[in-house]
């Protein structure tokens, strides 16, 4: 089947970061030159700098990886569960594709989107056999003209940061850019749920397994402080950063204290924009601006609330005092809270309708 395809996709899931098969899915990749889309939990199996790497598909991926789903002839679905924020309508998603599923799991296949071969086994291994069955086979495997085509849609379908405001105003996409600026290649970033989680989901190129860690389809508020500080432990040499919503964050600033007694120096940056963002966003594009329990009010001051657990503050609100704040806190050496304050009403896009498919992208 994937000898046969002419324009294949592999897509990858937090079963490949799980199974430790992120490698074979890079070597199989090149071997086909076929590229790659991934889930939430599957950004970082392939370097997201590499040229194959598409980026996270579904409800917030962009108009190019969804785009290569609904153009591919074949899909080798790995390590993942077809979960709606990734497929949006399944009566749609991939439309023209043969879909081959492997996963460790029985119970995952055919539960969400129909399969054309199910494979049940562990990922490494059955990778690590089609590789070698493909690359032993005397057939021509490179898909050249899926490839010219991939890049035709690279050019068409540009990453864009839809909503720059320009000037001094701070944008979420910028701050997971200066944030990427300022981290190396092992530090590690986590994130809470909602806007921020996006946000860094669509603009943080991760560029190996387990650089990003977030709860995915769990939705948790208020994992991401907690977990940064649980990543710092883990890897004390590594620079830890949580993307933090204002709402999230409430949900555990308390964890301040945690930090600050065991010493345990993790950066939290706060996109500030005094709402329940993500809900508000839904309010506005679903339900005609009728707002109802997504304003937060403008309080804590939260540079005086990290200041009063002992940990360090910055507040910003203007582009020049961004990135200065963020190397200062990752340098201080103490838990760290960067309050940077951005558009109350500035939304995530693209997205995709509740109900509808990948082909009905909204992009602001």
């Amino acid at each position: 089947m994937i000898a046969e395809a002419e324009r294949p996709v592999i897509f990858a899931g937090g079963g490949v970061v799980a199974s430790g098969a992120c490698s074979e899915v890079l070597m199989l990749a090149e071997l086909l030159g076929a590229p790659v889309v991934t889930t939430l939990l599957g950004k970082g199996v392939v370097p997201e700098t590499h040229p194959l790497c598409l980026g996270m598909i579904g409800m917030h991926g962009s108009r190019l990886t969804n785009r290569a789903v609904i153009e591919c002839d074949l899909m080798l679905a790995v390590g993942v569960r077809f979960d709606d924020r990734a497929t949006g309508n399944v009566q749609s998603f991939a439309p023209k594709a043969r879909i081959i599923h492997i996963d460790v799991d029985a119970s995952e296949i055919g539960k969400n989107v129909r399969v054309d071969l199910p494979i049940v086994a562990g990922v490494k291994e059955t990778l690590t056999s089609i590789y070698k069955n493909l690359a032993a086979s005397k057939e021509k495997l490179k898909k050249t003209a899926w490839g010219e085509r991939i890049n035709q849609l690279k050019k068409e379908l540009p990453e864009e940061d839809n909503q720059s405001q320009g000037g001094s105003v701070v944008t979420p996409p910028l701050i997971v850019r200066t944030v990427m600026k300022v981290l190396g290649e092992d530090d590690i970033v986590t994130t809470e749920v909602g806007q921020c989680q996006m946000w860094t989901a669509q603009y943080l190129k991760v560029r190996k397994p387990r650089m990003l860690i977030t709860s995915g389809g769990l939705g948790t508020m208020g994992f991401g402080f907690p977990a940064a500080i649980g990543a710092k432990v883990a890897k004390p040499s590594s620079v830890v950063v949580d993307m933090a919503g204002d709402g999230s964050f409430l949900m555990n600033c308390n964890q301040l204290a945690t930090a600050v007694e065991e010493d345990i120096p993790v950066v939290v940056v706060v996109f500030n924009n005094r709402y329940l963002g993500m809900v508000r966003q839904w309010q506005e594009l679903f339900f005609g601006k009728r707002y109802s329990a997504t304003y937060l009010g403008e309080t804590p001051n939260f540079v005086k609330l990290a200041e009063a657990f002992g940990a360090h503050g910055w507040f910003v609100e203007r582009v020049s005092e961004l990135e200065p704040a963020l190397r200062e806190a990752v340098k201080c050496g103490k838990p760290a809270v960067v309050d940077v304050q951005i558009p109350k009403e500035y939304n995530v896009f693209p997205i995709i309708p509740p109900g509808k498919g990948l082909q009905d992208i909204m992009v602001g």
